[in-house]
């Protein structure tokens, strides 16, 4: 595989560098080298050697803010901060050769818990182990839907692991006791699927305790294998499909499920994906396809050379965990098995399934092997100790500092930086989403906290991977408030910023006893000082966010996003896909793709905004999706950290904040996109050459040239119109005296509103409203006509407020469409029914899955959508004479 990735490679390279173009999607990018299927991760659509920091590193001092892009040689390069940093040691930056009892790995102990009718509900066992796998009887349910106990019981008893600060794999089964003495008990798949409906609401409570689930729920002790209900058992490939499907349908994203073999997994995806055992190591599902959240659980875990039936093919399904295991939990227990299985064999393979969890009980004499066997120099610093230990230490992600460089010496309102690197020397990766807090604490053990001001780099833990070092870059303005003195810092891995143990935070193992401070969940890095007030301002202080503080004042009857023009760039490659530039959510990205490997399409956010066309302008992403016209969003395009071989930067998305970079179109020939920095100069490299967007799948930049080798540097720029559609809507209950108009009395913001005054005969004065967009989503934005007729769109948008009605759906509200958080579009759940989405084009649902519509009444709000007399409302378009 890796030699005919390779030759495929150098033919694209030698294709590219003849200025010869094959009918294709763009590469990577040209100056790509050792690219296989080893080191590029589909997943994350990251060329891992490109970025790798446990390669050899050349540090360059590459400040974006000074016009400078420094040449390489070809080694991996990585952007350092240019903040006045040094290489400080506080810690000791080696691994601790003590378990760290971090969430979601682990060896685990089994709770078993019993779902009884009749209040009969009882727990046998809860371990005390950090991770636990919850085997959930519920055979005596059978013929039964859950009562109310059997509910509240399963949330008392996540609520104790979540006090305990423990998280579990969990197991749902109908074989009663998980006693082999005992047969199945699986109802029809009906009934099956009633059940999950009826727990889903736990796992979005819990879903911060929750590992992963098992998908279990067919055959002894819910493995999946075999089922004593000979209609059930006929029906076993669809019985598992469909609870495999609703599992994923019930589950937060940030929760994963597994099933117990691969075949079952191709099972599932059969009929989209056309995957067998034969080609599976070749497949790789990107974001979009059904399988992408599943994994596996094995148990029976080196207990043969199939594992007794969990592979057909071990080479080719390990090769597929490889991947698939990146972001999914991967683990079991150990099977039965007259071999001995031992540490080396073991991790050998664990660093390739990514292995995150065993059962510390099972199988007995696999695991005292392990306890007897001392480690070789196989295993590094762990030679002389039990094996065990290190398989123990290296169960899923296990994050070890390796250096730190900080600004040692700084300023209150003055600059600040640190350069973290981290070592994830664990089998696997995190793959429950954790943010990154930074903390400083003064003398006093006043504590600041800092995210919010400082910009962070590498900051989602779960693309830390294995066996490789991310750096973490910190830089901001701190805080003006800080007396002179010594801080410590600190980095917290948590699901919250302040509180302490609760978040599940996540503690470095390195060996050091003060790297774990427990009231902060905290890990301690090093100190600095502050030696004075910097009062004379900051040449790097980041420009605010257009978004919230505009140039100018926007008129209330000016159109929030008219001061905008709405564009796209497409790549212009001959012979070839050409794709726009684009991202797949409206998030940060420290690099990006413009298209999923999968995909034939472009990605979903590919609209962009500018405020000028005539000179350079920060590069908005809009929040219009599928290439439609929407509104500024809150991230832009700007310069990444990574560069390629020759050092040129990748692309990243960053919060408009604190973008570093303008781009203005057709400056250095009539295609290009060229980069300035803040203050309008045209960014240069060393050699003094222009630089500009060079079109690849993942785009970057590169000194501006219209060389016959140079079509990359071309893009069709496409502008849209921001075209307003005037519609008025109208209750049409029967029988009513009159129906009204949506409206309100004056132009102005409400946090709710009645469509019309008790004593009046006619409908609020400002009902008319403008929509760009008929066929999608989009802002509601209210006219500044009068009395029904055509006028022009106001700054005043409709959405939903933050007053309930008893049954806990929000009132409408009327805001600044700056503000505005919500779209609308008409007749998508039935003909007369007004629609209401997020603002980046999903339905919004309330907290059982339903669609929510607007509800006509004299205080008009959102409901589920249904066909009821209240959801229907009159649409009328008004033309340019009206």
């Amino acid at each position: 595989m890796k030699a005919f990735i390779s030759n495929i490679l150098l033919l694209s390279l030698l294709l590219i560098n003849n200025n010869i173009r094959v009918n294709c999607k763009p590469t990577l990018n040209s100056d790509a080298s050792g690219l296989s299927s080893d080191n590029y991760d589909y997943y994350h659509n990251v060329a891992k050697d490109e970025i790798s920091l446990e390669k050899e590193e050349a540090y360059l001092d590459l400040d974006l803010n000074l016009n400078a892009t420094v040449e390489n040689d070809g080694r991996t390069l990585v952007k350092k901060s240019t903040t006045g940093l040094q290489s400080v040691k506080f810690i000791k930056y080696e691994e601790s050769l003590s378990e760290v009892a971090n969430p979601y790995r682990g060896f685990y102990k089994q709770a078993y818990v019993f779902i009884k009718r009749n209040k009969g509900s009882y727990i046998d066992y809860i371990p005390s182990t950090s991770l636990v796998r919850a085997l959930i009887d519920i055979s005596d349910f059978q013929s039964k839907s859950f009562d109310e106990e059997a509910i509240s019981f399963l949330n008392r008893f996540f609520e104790t692991l979540k006090k305990n600060r423990q998280t579990a794999v969990v197991r749902f089964s109908y074989h009663k006791g998980f006693d082999k003495k005992y047969k199945t008990t699986e109802p029809n798949i009906d009934r099956v699927l009633i059940h999950l409906d009826q727990i889903k609401n736990i796992f979005k409570t819990y879903d911060d305790v929750i590992a992963s689930v098992e998908c279990g729920l067919f055959g002894y002790y819910g493995e999946m294998y075999e089922s004593n209900v000979e209609s059930v058992q006929k029906m076993k490939i669809e019985f598992i499909n469909k609870t495999i499907k609703k599992w994923l349908e019930i589950l937060p994203k940030s929760i994963t499920l597994t099933v117990r073999t691969i075949k079952q997994y191709i099972d599932y995806n059969k009929d989209v994906l056309k995957v067998s055992i034969s080609d599976i190591s070749k497949h790789k599902p990107s974001s979009s396809d059904p399988g992408y959240r599943i994994g596996i659980f094995n148990d029976a875990y080196f207990a043969s050379a199939n594992d007794i039936g969990t592979y057909n093919n071990r080479t080719k399904e390990v090769a597929w965990l490889s991947n698939q295991a990146t972001h999914t939990l991967f683990g079991g227990e150990f099977g039965i098995t007259n071999d001995k299985p031992n540490g080396q064999q073991i991790s050998t393979e664990a660093f390739k399934t990514h292995t995150s969890y065993l059962n510390a009980g099972f199988y007995e004499a696999t695991i005292e092997n392990l306890q007897k066997r001392v480690c070789s120099s196989f295993f590094g610093n762990y030679e002389g100790q039990k094996e065990y230990k290190y398989i123990e230490n290296h169960l899923g992600y296990r994050y070890v500092v390796s250096k730190v460089l900080l600004t040692t010496e700084a300023e209150s309102n003055g600059m600040f930086g640190a350069e973290i690197s981290i070592k994830n020397v664990g089998f696997g990766n995190l793959i429950k989403p954790k943010s990154l807090y930074v903390i400083m604490t003064d003398k006093n053990n006043k504590i600041y906290y800092l995210t919010d001001s400082l910009r962070i780099s590498n900051k989602n833990p779960c693309q830390w991977w294995s066996k490789e070092t991310a750096v973490v870059n910190i830089e901001g303005i701190l805080p003006s408030n800080m007396p002179n003195g010594k801080y410590k810092l600190y980095l917290r891995i948590a699901s919250n910023r302040n509180g302490g143990l609760n978040g599940y935070p996540i503690r470095f193992a390195n060996n050091d006893k003060n790297i774990w401070n427990e009231s902060l969940g905290a890990n301690y890095l090093g100190e600095f000082s502050i030696v004075g007030t910097n009062k004379g301002g900051n040449k790097t202080n980041p420009p605010k966010d257009p978004e919230i503080n505009p140039s100018k004042p926007i008129s209330t009857t000016e159109p929030f996003n008219s001061k905008y023009a709405t564009i796209k760039f497409k790549g212009m490659l001959d012979n070839t896909d050409n794709f726009y530039l684009g991202v797949p959510e409206l998030k940060e990205y420290e690099n990006f793709n413009i298209y999923e490997l999968t995909d034939t399409t472009s990605a979903k956010y590919r609209t962009w905004h500018v405020d000028s066309e005539s000179k350079p302008s920060l590069l908005y992403l809009s929040n219009g999706s599928f290439g439609n016209i929407g509104e500024p969003s809150e991230y832009c395009l700007d310069l990444g950290t990574y560069t390629n071989s020759n050092g040129y930067n990748f692309l990243s998305i960053v919060k408009c904040s604190i973008a570093k970079h303008k781009f203005m179109y057709g400056k250095s020939y009539s295609n290009s996109i060229d980069v300035y920095d803040l203050n309008g100069n045209h960014l240069v490299d060393s050699n003094k050459n222009n630089l500009c967007l060079y079109y690849s799948m993942t785009p970057r930049v590169d000194k501006c040239s219209i060389s016959g080798s140079k079509k990359n540097m071309s893009w069709k720029k496409s502008n849209l119109s921001l075209e307003f559609t005037t519609v008025k809507y109208k209750g049409m209950l029967p029988n009513a005296n009159s129906n009204q108009y949506l409206g309100v009395q004056e132009l102005k913001e409400y946090k709710n509103f009645n469509i019309k005054e008790e004593n009046d005969t006619a409908s609020a004065k400002y009902r008319t409203w403008h929509i760009y967009s008929e066929s999608s989503p989009s802002l509601l934005y209210l006219s500044n006509a009068t009395y029904g007729n055509n006028g022009k769109p106001s700054n005043y948008c409709l959405d939903l407020g933050t007053y309930l009605s008893d049954q806990g759906y929000n009132y409408l509200s009327v805001v600044e469409c700056s503000k505005a958080q919500h779209k609308f579009m008409y007749g998508e759940s039935f003909t007369n029914s007004i629609d209401v989405y997020k603002k980046n084009g999903d339905h919004l649902k309330d907290n059982n899955g339903n669609l929510l519509c607007l509800y006509y009444s004299m205080t008009p709000r959102v409901d589920k959508c249904t066909n009821k007399e209240n959801m229907q409302w009159a649409k009328y378009i008004l033309t340019d004479n009206q």
